[in-house]
Formats: C-alpha cells, sequence, structure tokens
C-alpha cells in the first residue's frame, strides 16, 4: 500500500494542478481510500466522478483494485442494502461491474429483488420530520435513473451537523448506506444524506407536488403537521430570532431590547406564504406577519413569516422548546 508520504511531492503538485484539486483534499481522498473506504463512497465524499477519482489515484501511484474481481467489505454491505431497490442498470454504473458480475455476485451471496423498503411504514414522528423538513432545507425528487419512486436529500451546514445526525436517526430504516456524507467547498463545508427511493414517500410526493409536479405547500401538507415536533424541526430548519436594537449604540454593543421571530419559506408564491400564515394562527393561535421582497437584480420573489411582539414571540418559543435539540438551542435564546 502507498500512502500518500511516500507518494513524491512533485507527482502530487502536477496532479494537482492538472486536476484542479488542492494538496490537501488528494491527502484526504488517499487515506481514505488507504484505510478500507471504496472508490465509490470516496466519490460521493469529495464530489469527484468516480472513474476521475480512478484516475487520480492510479496517477498517484496508489493501488487501485481491480473492480471486477475485488470487493470491499463496505461496497458489500452497499450492494446488499442496495441490490433489488435500484434497477440493475443504475448499480452497474454505481459499482463500476457489469450487469452478469452483480446478478452472480447477489445470487452468491443469497440475496434476490424483493425489497423489505417497500413495505415499510413510516411513524408519525418520521413523516412530520418529512413533511417540516421540505418546509425548510430537504428536497424530494424522482431518480433520473429510471427507479420512479420518490428519494429525499437533506442538506444542513457544518455548524448544523449534529441536527442533521439527529435527523439521521430517526430516519435511518430508509437511508441510502452512504450515510451522511460531507462535502467540502472553498468557502465551506456542508453535509446531506439521502433516503432510499422507496414507495413509502409516494403518497408524500403527491401532497407536496402539484400536477406540474412543482412543489407547493397545501392544507393537506400542513395538515400532516400536527404536533409542535414538526413546528420545531421546521424552525431549527429555516427559522431564528433576530435581535432588535434601539439605537446604533446598543448595536454596538449587542444589548438588543427584544426580538424579531422570523420563518423563512421555501415557496413561490404570496399565496402560499398567506396559507401557511393563516394555518399557524387558525391551529397554533400564532399570528405572524407574510412579508414579500423581490431581490434587484434577479428580480426573484422570496416570502418569510415574521413578527416583534414580545408574548407572541414567547408563545412560539415556549410551542417548541421541549423539541428543540440541545444542539440548536442557540436558536431560541430570548
Amino acid at each position: 500500500m502507498v500512502t500518500f508520504d511516500e507518494i513524491p511531492q512533485s507527482l502530487v503538485r502536477d496532479v494537482a494542478v492538472r486536476r484542479s484539486l488542492s494538496i490537501q483534499t488528494l491527502h484526504a481522498m488517499v487515506d481514505r481510500y488507504n484505510t478500507g473506504s471504496s472508490i465509490n463512497a470516496v466519490a460521493n465524499q469529495y464530489w469527484v466522478d468516480r472513474s476521475k477519482l480512478r484516475e487520480i489515484l492510479i496517477e498517484l501511484g496508489v493501488h487501485v483494485a481491480t473492480p471486477a474481481v475485488a470487493w470491499t467489505e463496505l461496497e458489500l454491505y452497499e450492494f446488499i442494502g442496495m441490490y433489488g431497490t435500484m434497477p440493475v442498470a443504475a448499480l452497474t454504473d454505481y459499482f463500476l461491474r457489469d450487469a452478469n458480475h452483480l446478478q452472480q455476485k447477489a445470487s452468491a451471496l443469497g440475496i434476490t429483488n424483493y425489497n423489505p423498503y417497500d413495505s415499510y411504514a413510516l411513524t408519525g414522528q418520521q413523516r412530520m420530520l418529512i413533511f417540516a423538513s421540505l418546509l425548510g432545507n430537504a428536497t424530494m425528487y424522482r431518480s433520473k435513473s429510471g427507479r420512479h419512486y420518490p428519494a429525499i436529500e437533506f442538506t444542513h451546514n457544518h455548524a448544523e451537523l449534529d441536527y442533521l445526525t439527529y435527523k439521521y436517526r430517526i430516519l435511518e430504516p430508509l437511508t441510502q448506506p452512504a450515510g451522511i456524507q460531507t462535502r467540502v467547498r472553498q468557502t465551506y463545508t456542508y453535509h446531506r444524506f439521502l433516503t432510499r427511493y422507496s414507495p413509502v414517500f409516494e403518497d408524500l410526493y403527491t401532497i407536496v407536488r402539484d400536477r406540474e409536479d412543482r412543489q407547493r405547500v397545501t392544507e393537506d401538507w400542513l395538515a400532516e403537521m400536527t404536533d409542535p415536533f414538526a413546528l420545531a424541526i421546521w424552525f431549527m430548519d429555516v427559522g431564528d430570532l433576530q435581535p432588535l436594537y434601539q439605537n446604533k449604540r446598543d448595536r454596538e454593543r449587542k444589548i438588543p431590547y427584544g426580538r424579531t421571530l422570523r420563518l423563512y419559506l421555501h415557496v413561490k408564491s404570496r399565496d402560499e406564504a398567506v396559507l401557511i400564515r393563516d394555518w399557524l394562527d387558525r391551529e397554533w393561535g400564532i399570528e405572524l406577519n407574510a412579508n414579500t421582497w423581490r431581490q434587484t437584480n434577479t428580480g426573484n420573489e422570496y416570502h418569510a413569516l415574521t413578527r416583534s411582539i414580545a408574548p407572541v414571540v414567547r408563545d412560539f418559543v415556549d410551542l417548541i422548546k421541549p423539541h428543540v435539540i440541545p444542539a440548536m438551542r442557540h436558536k431560541i435564546a430570548l
């Protein structure tokens, strides 16, 4: 096994320049591959095409196993979890092995096309977490590879990794084998996990998507959020308490006299914002204002629910506080 320190630095610099990657990223990729991670797992973490990553490792002099022969323990774990949940054609691309090899491996392992997740029933907590997260940072979509069932992607920045892990633990039975993945950019790092493509999400998809397959908030969607737990998830995703200051001096000294509750909305129309506002007032007794503004340079319209009246802010915080995890308590500090 060739470690990164054994690779000539001149070669490392040359590969880094030609591949437009930092030396630190090359170091991390080599170390992770050498510790037993598959080409697929490393490629997913650093957002590099699998075939390109293979070329990079070979250029650096790292011994890369022939994919048609050698299976790592992690690859086997992924294969067992994914076989039957994705078309064979999609698996051949993921594992860089031909269809016959994959089918022979499945037979040798004693696995079939039966997918136990197809008959899985969501718990009430899982269901509300999904609907609340889709009001926030989560995204639901169908696979472009041919699998017709929906999947959901959950994404949070590095500061919210504990929060993402909390969600992952609740939904773990339905997540893809890759687990929580890290994406490193030049100026920031974020983390994500994806669910499997499963029919268990089919009815949710029909609720959050309209006939043109666009996400749209409806009464049916909001009716799924029947517990303060759902409001807490929504707030932890896209809410905050902005400090209010009497004057410039108080701002400089960071001495606020109150807070503004803000819930940012990922909606396309003011009608949706008003619908959510009215639902909060009717079902939870939280009366907020629906604000809309347009970005000058792009013309894009944005929406948020806000209120600065202290009793309203306190009522909302009291409602969600029991469900706000310790790592996110800073967001509800009054």
